[in-house]
């Protein structure tokens, strides 16, 4: 039982994978302290969060999930943003990339935000 137990730990406790190769560590504060709008969590790492292109269909707001960004595991098409994921007051302070940013965890979208949006 106390196998299963660890187990079920290890799978429902997040990976922290190491940044993607050409990454700039310059941001990794930025992303290191994104937090979800719901629960205020981490969202991820800089190995989870990317720049995307974004766009609105459907009064809907859409951020692309490449392969090349997200990697292999990427749906390669456009996804909806969930609502509860956006952060609309990203940390300040902080070096922080000028485009789109979403934190890719387990196959959805942990986190989003517009940096542009902080003053």
């Amino acid at each position: 039982m106390k196998k299963i137990i660890i187990a079920l730990c290890l799978f429902a406790s997040p990976l922290y994978a190491k940044p993607p190769e050409g990454a700039s560590p310059v941001f990794k504060d930025f992303f290191m302290n994104l937090k979800h709008p719901i629960d205020g969590f981490g969202c991820c790492s800089e190995a989870d969060c990317r720049s995307v292109v974004t766009r609105t269909a459907n009064d809907k707001l859409e951020a692309f999930i490449d392969k090349e960004s997200f990697g292999p595991t990427a749906p390669n098409e456009w996804v909806e943003v969930p609502e509860i994921s956006i952060i609309k007051n990203p940390p300040q302070g902080l070096a922080r990339p000028q485009s789109a940013i979403v934190c890719w965890y387990n196959y959805s979208i942990m986190c989003y935000t517009d940096p542009a949006w902080a003053g």
